[in-house]
């Protein structure tokens, strides 16, 4: 795996964590170490930009995973992190509702494309 990327369009796909929340992720590495891994894409990070910056702060150790084997385009990473995320973070329901409007235009774009594929085989 090369030198971690921060693609922001990944970044910030996600609302950001508030200043206490930060505070306390900052306070739980620094005691605790990095107890999850930095997920990456390509070599792109994925999940865990913040964890990965307090860990440069405090020069300690991170693990990685790499999910590069298991998606194939950006839409899929794109729809990976939105999934992820609504099972981990206590997020507003206004942005759960601005994340699912993200996910089902992904989805559309995919099924627009598979039936478009699928016209084209007949075509042939």
């Amino acid at each position: 795996m090369g030198d971690l990327r921060i693609k922001p369009e990944f970044e910030h796909l996600i609302p950001p964590l508030s200043a206490e929340e930060f505070e306390e992720l900052r306070e739980s590495i620094n005691i605790y170490g990095c107890r999850d891994p930095i997920v990456v894409w390509n070599d792109f990070i994925i999940d865990g930009h913040n964890r990965m910056k307090i860990c440069q702060e405090f020069g300690l150790p991170f693990n990685t995973f790499d999910m590069s084997f298991d998606l194939d385009t950006e839409d899929e990473v794109k729809e990976w992190i939105i999934r992820n995320q609504f099972g981990r973070r206590n997020i507003t329901a206004y942005q759960r509702s601005k994340l699912a409007l993200q996910l089902k235009d992904i989805i559309a774009e995919r099924a627009k494309e598979n039936q478009l594929s699928g016209l084209k085989q007949y075509a042939d």
